[in-house]
């Protein structure tokens, strides 16, 4: 009889065993399974932010390189000689025109460097909930 309870520990032993290697087996690979997928969304997070990043970047060199071709525009249309006005109310010139075109361009594009503005903060928030 001792013998027979010894074997009967022995084989409830071996089941606890099996069942509890194999219940961290699948514990394990569970987990392993959701830091793939942590992982997965963390570099694709990471990737998207390098590629707004980087379309943000361009914008802003673009816009940078327009304010400076505006800027230069401006500071060529100005009248060459110093001869003071008689009448400052009335400027006289051919640039006047001209100058009321490109105060136009720079409002504009105040407006889309805004609207840009607007949607890299919406990106960013978007990468954040992420």
């Amino acid at each position: 009889m001792r013998r027979d309870k010894k074997e009967r520990l022995a084989r409830v032993f071996a089941v606890i065993t099996a069942v509890s290697l194999l219940s961290l087996f699948i514990v394990r690979d569970v987990v392993r399974e959701n830091l793939k997928d942590v992982h997965d969304s963390l570099a694709q997070a990471e990737a998207l932010y390098r590629i707004y990043y980087g379309q943000k970047q361009s914008a802003e060199r673009s816009q940078a390189q327009a304010f400076e071709n505006l800027h230069k525009k401006f500071m060529a249309l100005k009248p060459p000689d110093p001869l003071p006005n008689p009448n400052p109310s009335n400027p006289t010139g051919p640039w006047k025109p001209a100058l009321a075109s490109d105060i136009a361009d720079l409002s504009n594009q105040a407006d889309m460097t805004l609207v840009a503005t607007t949607y890299n903060l919406y990106l960013v928030s978007e990468l954040i909930d992420a």
